[in-house]
């Protein structure tokens, strides 16, 4: 058996070292200032905005990948959420982009639904009728798909957050909030006439 083109001990090791976790990264630490090909672990209840210039409030247990290619910065955010974030710096950081578009499943009608802003579909399934205090709108059924778009995180003050709401029992509402120190729009209910074939 010819083993020539396959990969030696020495091949794997050299491979094996060109991606290293380099430790535990705090919150004192400015993620614009990593450029070297690491890995770091993030340990924090909620990652601190900051350090992480774009995703404070997110969820802050994971691993940092910071990936440099010459003239290319790439940074992954990886939490045990399933949530995963990407930016890259060519001479300056863009954004922080989310990459997963998953949610979660909703069953607490307390929840403020100002606090969901990343790109995200949730399933809502609570009893009873969504209250105003959760800022979703008001009376209408709490069984539904809320989906969440959000052109932009981090720095980008024109960004614009869109909420969705689809009931089967109520229709289907909407709301925005066009930079991240404006206020939400009211919701808007989405009339519609049934077609027939």
């Amino acid at each position: 058996v010819d083993l020539s083109n396959y990969a030696t001990v020495d091949d794997l090791s050299t491979k094996q070292n060109q991606l290293v976790v380099s430790g535990y990264l705090g919150s004192d630490i400015d993620w614009n200032t990593l450029t070297s090909t690491n890995i770091w672990i993030i340990g924090q209840a909620s990652l601190d905005d900051d350090a992480t210039h774009g995703l404070g409030g997110v969820y802050g247990y994971g691993v940092l990948i910071n990936i440099n290619d010459r003239s290319v910065n790439y940074q992954f955010y990886i939490n045990d959420k399933y949530q995963v974030f990407l930016r890259t710096k060519y001479i300056s950081w863009r954004s922080w982009t989310r990459l997963d578009f998953n949610g979660r499943p909703i069953s607490d009608p307390t929840l403020d639904w100002n606090t969901l802003t990343s790109n995200g579909i949730y399933t809502i399934g609570y009893n009873g009728l969504i209250q105003e205090e959760s800022h979703g709108p008001a009376g209408v059924s709490g069984w539904g798909v809320l989906t969440v778009t959000n052109t932009g995180l981090g720095q980008n003050q024109t960004a614009c957050i869109l909420q969705k709401y689809e009931s089967p029992a109520s229709g289907i509402y909407y709301r925005s909030l066009w930079n991240s120190s404006g206020d939400w729009s009211p919701w808007y209910k989405i009339s519609s006439t049934a077609m027939t074939n």
